[in-house]
């Protein structure tokens, strides 16, 4: 069974004590709290703190538990912080061979002590704040991802960017970096006494979406396009009935020329009676043979038209018709099939 130095029990002893004083002044006694605290303990807090500390020196001194008195030290210490117990919590934190914890405790309780603490007993605790060092190693966490928490052997122990360097116990450690959205990297090494170690734990990259697969277009069918249809240009009886036309017009004014110029030979020999009646005559068949020379010649232009249009035949496509197919495409959503006909 371990057994406590003189020193100790009397150190253990005075700090029931201080817990009996900050029992009976009450809450505002305490000035120092370790971490943040929404107000003063009370009556409760500090009665539960006395019982802590009850406990954690029967487990110190008649069973030996230095982890299991840590434990109820430190739940004291969080119930009625006083910067007098950090000396005790120091002491059951090296006996647990939390060394890394009992050298934080120890150099908190000289920086709070200050001028408070004889001088015996800082040089006590100076002495085994060296020794402490010695055991424990310092690993300065850095990394590109603020706000993520930091965990060593699977305890947070902080946020990024940390306050300073971790003091870890000698061993093999895994610190772990998670970070708010879930990605984490974890990182093993081997700590010893007096290390100084930097250790960069950053996240992996977000992986970019990988882009989706063009769908595979397989042909399974395609049908030539049909003949362009070859055919007459429509109303082709229009130019034959204008070429009839004009072709009875030049035969009709062909045979009143005709019929005009026989009167004219028949006519007797002028004289002052008939004079007027020959020019009138003549001028008819004058008229009459140019007449029928524009129409013979129009007759003839139509009729060469005609001739043209009713042989000559025409490329004329089909409207809005195109090559026939059927296509099928197989993409990661499934299966299409399209055709066009």
């Amino acid at each position: 069974m371990l057994t406590m130095t003189m020193t100790t029990r009397r150190s253990l002893f005075r700090l029931a004590a201080i817990l009996a004083m900050l029992c009976a002044a009450g809450p505002g006694a305490l000035a120092w709290q370790p971490r943040p605290h929404t107000g003063t303990p009370g009556k409760q807090a500090l009665e539960e703190a006395r019982r802590h500390y009850r406990r954690a020196l029967q487990l110190y001194e008649q069973e030996g538990d230095a982890e299991g008195a840590l434990a109820e030290l430190e739940r004291a210490y969080d119930l009625a912080p006083s910067y007098k117990i950090l000396f005790n919590l120091g002491q059951a934190a090296r006996a647990a061979h939390e060394y890394a914890t009992a050298l934080r405790a120890l150099q908190r309780y000289l920086g709070d002590g200050g001028g408070e603490l004889a001088a015996a007993r800082r040089t006590e605790v100076e002495d085994q704040i060296v020794v402490l060092q010695g055991f424990v190693g310092q690993v300065e966490v850095v990394s590109s991802a603020a706000g993520a928490t930091v965990s060593v052997d699977d305890v947070a122990v902080g946020t990024t960017p940390l306050d300073g360097p971790l003091l870890l116990n000698g061993g093999r450690r895994t610190l772990r970096l998670t970070t708010r959205d879930g990605a984490a990297v974890s990182k093993a090494l081997t700590v010893a006494g007096g290390d100084r170690l930097r250790v960069a734990l950053d996240p992996p990259a977000a992986a970019s979406p990988a882009p989706a697969p063009a769908p595979a277009v397989v042909q399974l069918m395609a049908l030539p396009p049909p003949p362009v249809e070859r055919r007459r240009l429509p109303y082709t009886w229009t130019a034959w009935v204008v070429t009839g036309a004009l072709a009875v017009a030049a035969a009709v004014t062909g045979g009143l020329a005709l019929e005009a110029a026989d009167d004219l030979k028949r006519a007797p020999f002028p004289n002052a009676a008939s004079a007027g009646e020959l020019r009138a005559l003549s001028s008819r068949v004058s008229n009459l043979s140019v007449s029928f020379d524009v129409l013979g010649a129009a007759a003839v232009a139509a009729l060469g038209a005609s001739l043209f249009v009713t042989l000559k035949k025409f490329e004329v496509p089909r409207p809005n018709q195109a090559a026939a197919r059927i296509d099928l495409a197989v993409g990661v959503r499934g299966v299409t099939v399209s055709g066009r006909f």
